[in-house]
């Protein structure tokens, strides 16, 4: 499948999506975002185990474009509607997509751009990466990321940030939980080929199954949990994957799923 505003990569057990609007610093427009949807739909029923998200030129993601979002003046309120959702249900694709899914930042990552970074499981950002909700700015506000955003940081640092529309550092933003790490540029690659490598060591069912236990601790109250939970243990204990880990421990070996990473 050819993509006019993003480019995928596969090496062995590694898919990477880099967004390619380099002179308009990957900025969200209603072809990347259609684009980002078919490419996570079409790859997550795929053969590889890691999906990293990158982006080309000097910023990872600078937020909607602006050009694109002056039209919207122009759409009619259901036409509006249609065009939010596809944005919407970009930020839950990847959300939920059923592999680990790293991000690496850099550059100036704004609203939209945020999003992509908190809807990761991981996301390693350059120390010199600055971030801002920028939309109250320009009257608008982070209504389809909020979600991914007060999940990852809460609501009282969300509702700081939203409101004043402040710009805040790498390292501020890994202090307060929305990416995992703030690295210099030398000691990104180092970094992330050393997570890659480490997720490839734990089953890729296992990681799945794993995902979708914090979703459920989210969404169900500690009645219901303690019923769900013991029924997830329950079936994982006799499980393909636990019986191979616990026999390769007690063997003294690599389980089947390990993987070797080899970095291009």
């Amino acid at each position: 499948m050819e993509f006019q505003t993003i480019l995928i990569n596969k090496h062995d057990d590694v898919c990477t999506i880099t967004l390619n609007r380099p002179d308009v610093h990957n900025a969200l427009n209603e072809l990347m975002i259609e684009e980002l949807n078919l490419a996570l739909t079409s790859l997550k029923n795929e053969d590889f185990r890691i999906l990293l998200l990158k982006g080309n030129g000097k910023s990872f993601c600078s937020g909607a474009d602006l050009n694109y979002m002056k039209n919207m003046k122009n759409f009619t309120l259901e036409e509006n509607q249609k065009d939010a959702f596809n944005l919407a249900q970009l930020m839950y694709n990847l959300y939920k997509f059923p592999k680990i899914t790293i991000a690496i930042g850099h550059g100036a990552i704004m609203g939209g751009g945020i999003g992509l970074i908190a809807c990761c499981d991981f996301s390693i950002c350059e120390s010199e990466t600055r971030f801002s909700f920028s939309e109250i700015r320009l009257g608008l506000i982070p209504a389809v990321i909020s979600p991914y955003i007060i999940r990852k940081i809460g609501i009282s640092k969300a509702k700081e940030l939203f409101l004043t529309g402040s710009i805040f550092s790498s390292y501020e933003a890994e202090k307060w939980g929305l990416i995992t790490k703030s690295l210099s540029q030398q000691e990104i690659q180092k970094s992330s080929k050393e997570m890659i490598q480490q997720l490839l060591s734990c089953p890729p069912n296992t990681i799945k199954e794993i995902k979708e236990l914090i979703e459920i601790n989210l969404t169900h109250n500690l009645e219901e949990l303690k019923i769900k939970t013991s029924e997830i243990i329950a079936n994982i204990r006799i499980s393909k994957d636990a019986q191979e880990g616990i026999q390769a421990f007690f063997e003294k070996r690599k389980p089947y799923w390990y993987k070797k990473y080899e970095d291009q």
